[in-house]
């Protein structure tokens, strides 16, 4: 009965050594991994502003773009215009 119980005690004391041991071990391990989320969070955080800067820098770029496109469109729309009404002043000519 002595074993029996020398070994059940054992065994149980290694059983809360062991328990002890390995939240410990979990502990460090999450406290480290831990870390890693917040920097990854914070890079993507600096990612995320990053990207809307250059949102609103494409988003001005387009409107000088467009606004820019408008202006060409119109100068080519009176280029047409005059050259159609040379050409109607030229075909009266040679009439």
């Amino acid at each position: 009965m002595d074993i029996r119980r020398f070994l059940v005690s054992r065994g149980v004391a290694w059983g809360v050594m062991g328990l002890a041991v390995g939240g410990l071990a979990t502990d460090a391990l999450w406290r480290w991994q831990g870390g890693d989320v917040e920097q990854r969070l914070a890079e993507s955080e600096a990612r995320a502003a990053d990207q809307a800067g250059q949102i609103e820098e494409l988003t001005v770029k387009l409107t000088r773009a467009e606004s820019e496109l408008k202006g060409l469109r119109d100068e080519l729309n009176v280029e047409r215009d005059l050259r159609r009404r040379l050409e109607e002043v030229v075909s009266r000519g040679r009439k």
